[in-house]
């Protein structure tokens, strides 16, 4: 039930970000929001307190994220630490960015290799993706020790395995079928 709730949060600003036209400027802003939040917990239990005044709460809001371009944020904000669920916003920012994903028409992934990825190898896989999927494709790198070599990329809960170990087994199965099975 607070998962519809958190949802129902998410959609309600998708519906500013549309209204305004501006469905990647607010993307940009709650990303940047959220990795403030992140690396900030006193301000998130700032925001969340029950103690403090809610005047001191939208001061602050004010002065930390008064520069965004999203015309509705800081109110959104706001709204939230009145509501006292403002601890749950990456709950709630999450859900925004998949709606905002979809509405702009963009899938985000993860891609699995042995050492880090340099950023040109990256934006290469990303482009022959996005037109293999027909959507742009943003690819997260994350380091994955058992890979022997290649990558193995997920989006939308498929898997697309270019890794070593994975054309090993694959060369094994047809080995396996042309001997008959011995």
């Amino acid at each position: 039930m607070k998962q519809d709730r958190y949802a129902n949060y998410a959609q309600a600003l998708l519906s500013f970000a549309k209204e305004e036209d501006n469905v990647q400027g607010y993307k940009t802003d709650v990303l940047y929001v959220s990795g403030v939040l992140n690396d900030n917990a006193e301000l998130v239990e700032f925001l969340a307190s029950m103690s403090a005044s809610e005047s001191s709460i939208n001061s602050a809001i004010d002065s930390v994220f008064g520069n965004l371009k999203s015309k509705h944020l800081c109110s959104f904000l706001k709204l939230l630490s009145a509501k006292h669920i403002s601890r749950h916003y990456d709950k709630i920012f999450s859900s925004f960015i998949s709606l905002c994903n979809q509405e702009l028409g963009v899938k985000e992934g993860i891609i699995y290799s042995m050492d880090e990825m340099s950023s040109d190898d990256i934006k290469r896989i990303e482009e022959s993706l996005s037109k293999r999927l027909d959507s742009k494709v943003y690819l997260e790198n994350r380091i994955d020790h058992e890979l022997i070599g290649g990558y193995k990329i997920s989006i939308d809960g498929k898997v697309y395995d270019s890794s070593v170990v994975s054309k090993l087994n694959r060369l094994k199965a047809v080995l396996y079928k042309t001997e008959g099975g011995k």
